[in-house]
């Protein structure tokens, strides 16, 4: 079976944002915007990737996976980042698109995010709402506010998210 964590590991290194699985092809990567393969990987076969992705669940998510053909779980890979990871059935192969989140929530300030989400984080009752496509950075400006809270007042907070990106 293919050394994903390696692959990984690799990734975050270089700052990659996604890392794809997909059977017939070399894993490949998304580096500032751009898809290039990962150096020297070798490519994949139906078995591999359905071998990883059966490696990243359990017999019940196994069992939903077969039934509906896509499932998207979060884990970490320890000390490297927390990955965001679909898994979706393609001409009768399995895909896996793997979405890297740092392990390290970034600050408001550190993303040069508007200083008025500072004062939004610090009301104390409220509802906020973040939407815009794929990829646009709802969930890190979302989880920059609530670092914001925890980092300055006591409060329950509560999020809805399928499956939970970043850890606090």
């Amino acid at each position: 079976m293919i050394n994903w964590q390696d692959i990984i590991r690799q990734g975050a290194e270089i700052k990659a944002s996604d890392v794809f699985f997909k059977s017939g092809t070399a894993p490949y990567q998304r580096v500032k915007g751009v898809i290039e393969p990962v150096p020297d990987a070798q490519e994949l076969s139906p078995e591999d990737t359905s071998q990883l992705a059966q490696s990243l669940m359990d017999e019940q998510d196994w069992a939903k996976f077969q039934e509906y053909h896509e499932k998207d779980i979060g884990l970490t890979v320890e000390g490297v980042a927390r990955l965001r990871i679909n898994i979706f059935q393609e001409q009768n192969d399995i895909g896996l698109a793997m979405r890297l989140i740092p392990l390290e929530v970034p600050t408001i300030d550190s993303l040069d995010l508007p200083q008025v989400l500072k004062e939004i984080a610090m009301r104390p009752q409220g509802l906020v709402l973040v939407t815009g496509p794929t990829g646009c950075g709802k969930s890190t400006t979302l989880a920059t506010m609530l670092q914001h809270i925890n980092s300055n007042r006591r409060a329950h907070v509560v999020t809805i998210e399928d499956p939970i990106e970043y850890l606090y």
